[in-house]
């Protein structure tokens, strides 16, 4: 253990930190979302919006932190690559955007949580993470893959390998060049159009 704690860890084991992460944050979604469908409430649909926020806040970011930096001291900060105002500002206006197309609260809120959790674990602290033992493009070849296969697992494999690798390879691009808060947003609108174009 107090070899982790010395940042003395080899490349495989950050690799299997991620995997443990994604599993992990996936595990915590689905407790949380099984939990929201079990409550014996008539109009679940708000309730099941927060009760996903909630899970996908502590899975995707909360628990991650707190695993990282007890196992392996990793201090994260998200005022390094996190540029608050910038993001609000994209928020607000996309939301009121959005809300004149008029499109549905719920339908913008749902994709704009996976977005900004999943991209704070990818393209945040696992991003990180890698390129503290692996060059950018390992780092990022390696996010997706774990991003497109296993955090995706629920779908048709080759699918989401042919769909999620690319798109979580654009989103680390994103991420590396403009900031974590335009990688959220446009992960964001790329789920709201997915969404908007199958439905």
């Amino acid at each position: 253990m107090n070899i982790l704690k010395m940042n003395i860890y080899f490349k495989i084991e950050s690799i299997f930190l991620c995997l443990a992460l994604t599993i992990l944050a996936v595990f915590i979604l689905n407790v949380g979302s099984l939990f929201m469908i079990l409550l014996p409430i008539a109009n679940g649909n708000k309730l099941q919006l927060i009760g996903a926020g909630v899970s996908m806040i502590l899975g995707f970011i909360l628990i991650p932190i707190l695993v990282l930096k007890s196992l392996i001291g990793f201090n994260y900060s998200i005022l390094n690559i996190f540029n608050l105002k910038r993001f609000l500002i994209y928020t607000i206006i996309i939301f009121i955007v959005l809300s004149l197309c008029s499109i549905n609260i719920e339908e913008i809120i749902h994709p704009f949580i996976v977005a900004t959790c999943e991209e704070f674990l990818f393209r945040g602290l696992m991003f990180s993470l890698l390129l503290n033992k692996f060059t950018k493009f390992k780092s990022i070849v390696i996010g997706s893959l774990i991003f497109s296969l296993l955090l995706h697992l629920n779908g048709n494999f080759v699918g989401n390998f042919l769909t999620k690798f690319p798109s979580s390879i654009i989103l680390y691009l994103v991420r590396d060049k403009f900031g974590l808060p335009e990688a959220i947003i446009t992960h964001w609108l790329y789920n709201l159009f997915i969404t908007k174009l199958l439905y």
